[in-house]
């Protein structure tokens, strides 16, 4: 599972999306580090990176600049990836439009050090996220190359690109910053929590068999709470499953020898005041 969103096999540039189900391979490409983000498989070399859309749209090669010695992804959305490029000592970002083409370049800012922030699982940030002394992280948006400087304690990436900054305050409470982009970013005072992002992010969920009379033929029913807590919603099936992702619109589950995605049902909402 790379991203939080799609399976991808382990001896082949093969990737299957979660929410859309269907199956992408890179069969052309050989090693590289493989990620999904933005709605693409990924895949990086010392000199190139390679993308395929998972909905089978798209599919592009990026070359880096003639010298380069080491290329790293820093963020992705639907529409760029960012990359950082290194040669001699010195670094470029590099918003990767459509069809791989270079929709624009950016010496990393000499106020900056070390590497991105990368999220876990084979994810990306939505946005570049870069350290810029202490406390201090330069945001970059993918879109524009526009930079914004923030202080956090805490930054960290989810797999499927959520980024949460959190800052200690002299109240006992956090300051705790996220959005989608860098234009979109809100700020909100919360109770301080410990985040662990080597953890997976979406929750491993407790599965139990349980007794469900009511069905003559079909006595044994399989329950999988879809929160961390035994008492919030739960996917019921007649076997057991497995849980692979989670979304605004559904799960995918491993069932079997099948991957099977649920719809979440909506239940309409009341009209009358």
């Amino acid at each position: 599972m790379l991203g939080g969103r799609a399976l991808v096999a382990a001896e082949a540039n093969k990737a299957l999306d979660l929410i859309g189900g269907k199956t992408i391979t890179i069969g052309s490409v050989s090693g590289g580090e493989r990620f999904v983000a933005g709605g693409r498989l990924l895949i990086v070399g010392t000199d190139r990176v390679d993308g395929a859309a998972l909905d089978a749209s798209q599919r592009w090669t990026w070359t880096a600049p003639t010298g380069t010695t080491s290329v790293t992804l820093v963020a992705a959305t639907a529409t760029i990836v960012l990359a950082r490029t290194c040669a001699e000592g010195a670094c470029v970002l590099n918003g990767i439009g459509a069809g791989g083409a270079t929709a624009w370049t950016m010496p990393v800012p000499a106020s900056t050090s070390g590497d991105p922030v990368r999220a876990p699982e084979g994810g990306l940030p939505a946005y570049g996220i870069l350290p810029a002394g202490e406390r201090t992280w330069l945001l970059v948006d993918p879109r524009s190359s526009r930079t914004v400087l923030r202080v956090a304690d805490r930054v960290e990436a989810a797999p499927e690109g959520t980024v949460v900054l959190q800052a200690d305050t002299t109240s006992g409470q956090c300051e705790m910053v996220t959005g989608p982009d860098v234009d979109s970013l809100s700020t909100a005072l919360q109770p301080c929590t410990q985040w662990q992002p080597t953890q997976a992010w979406l929750p491993r969920l407790d599965a139990e068999e349980v007794l469900a009379w009511w069905r003559p033929w079909s006595p044994h029913l399989h329950v999988t709470y879809l929160t961390p807590a035994g008492d919030g919603p739960r996917l019921v099936t007649a076997e057991p499953v497995t849980l692979l992702s989670t979304d605004p619109d559904g799960v995918a589950v491993r069932q079997g020898d099948r991957v099977v995605r649920y719809l979440t049902e909506r239940r309409p909402t009341d009209p009358s005041p």
